[in-house]
């Protein structure tokens, strides 16, 4: 299911603002599940990080718009591993959609799209990256096809 009326596009500079405030909701929402995506909640910091990728041949920013509205997000890195045959891969670092439009398709359209103008780039696969236990965000992946691939953990520096 496809909801009516959402593009889904390329990010914009006139979308920094709008689009920052789903980056925080982003990492505030998944902080819940790993005090490690501890948040720096600032807008600020957002915004600045979305202006970088807009600049970055190696980024990819997607927004969806519904009635002039940014109502998600998805933030992706053109990613090296030079001794990885399926390089280079892209990387999924974000995917946001604001709790009120969940459930219509927009997140798989986010992701399909995002795997299209990551292809178009040169990539030969697509990760995704989200806290270990967020189950919702694992089942998500697993119905569009993704599997485990790497595992990353994490401590605090000693010292």
């Amino acid at each position: 299911m496809h909801e009516p009326g959402v593009v889904i596009r390329e990010a914009m500079e006139p979308d920094v603002e709008q689009a920052a405030k789903l980056l925080v909701r982003f990492y505030t929402f998944n902080e819940e599940f790993d005090p490690a995506w501890s948040a720096v909640e600032s807008v600020e910091k957002a915004q600045e990080v979305l202006r970088a990728s807009l600049g970055d041949p190696s980024a990819i920013v997607l927004v969806a718009e519904f009635e002039g509205r940014i109502v998600g997000l998805a933030r992706a890195l053109l990613v090296e591993e030079p001794l990885l045959a399926n390089s280079p891969i892209g990387v999924l670092k974000e995917l946001y959609v604001i709790p009120e439009m969940r459930r219509r398709g927009i997140a798989t359209r986010l992701v399909e799209e995002m795997g299209e103008a990551l292809r178009s780039r040169g990539a030969k696969a697509l990760a995704a990256e989200f806290p270990a236990r967020n189950m919702v965000a694992e089942s998500f992946y697993e119905k569009l096809g993704f599997r485990p691939f790497k595992s990353v953990y994490i401590r605090e520096t000693q010292g």
